[in-house]
C-alpha cells in the first residue's frame, strides 16, 4: 500500500512531512488523505490509499460524491463533516468498507458508518441487515432525530 511519488511537489509542515497534487495533501508515503481542497462535485481516492483522515474533506463545500477504492482500510470519525458531500460509491472489492444508496456501512452491511443525505427528510429506511449505527453515523446530517 505504501509508495512515493517523487513527481509530486514536497512540502514541510511542522511534524508532518506531505505530498500536495492536485487540490489534495497526502502523508509523504501517500498513504493518508490528509486534507482535499477540491472545487470539482466528485472525487476518485486514488489506490495508493489506505487511509481517510479527520476532516479530509472539510471546507469541499462544491463537492457532493466520493469515490471510495478497494485499498482504503481506515476512515476517520469527521473525515466527511463541513463538506458538500451527499453520497459516497466504494469500490466493491473494498473489504473494510460498503455502500448503499450513498452512505457508507462496513463491508457486510451490518453497520452504519455515515449517512450522507442533505435533503430534510424524517425518516430514514436502512437496510434490513444493519445491526450498528456507528456514534457519528448522523453528524452534519441535515435529517432531524
Amino acid at each position: 500500500c505504501a509508495m512515493y511519488y517523487p513527481k509530486y511537489c514536497t512540502i514541510n509542515v511542522p511534524k508532518i512531512k506531505q505530498i500536495l497534487s492536485n487540490d489534495v495533501i497526502y502523508n509523504i508515503v501517500g498513504t493518508k488523505l490528509i486534507s482535499c481542497h477540491t472545487q470539482q462535485a466528485e472525487i476518485i481516492i486514488p489506490d495508493d490509499i489506505c487511509y481517510i483522515g479527520e476532516r479530509a474533506f472539510s471546507g469541499c463545500t462544491n463537492l457532493k460524491k466520493v469515490f471510495i477504492s478497494s485499498n482504503i482500510i481506515s476512515i476517520s470519525d469527521f473525515a466527511f463533516d463541513d463538506s458538500g458531500i451527499i453520497c459516497v460509491d466504494v469500490c466493491e472489492k473494498n473489504e473494510y468498507y460498503s455502500s448503499v444508496n450513498g452512505s457508507l456501512f462496513n463491508s457486510k452491511g451490518t453497520e452504519l458508518v455515515k449517512y450522507f443525505n442533505r435533503s430534510y427528510n424524517t425518516r430514514v429506511a436502512l437496510p434490513q441487515q444493519v445491526e450498528v449505527i456507528g456514534n457519528k453515523s448522523f453528524v452534519a446530517s441535515a435529517l432531524i432525530v
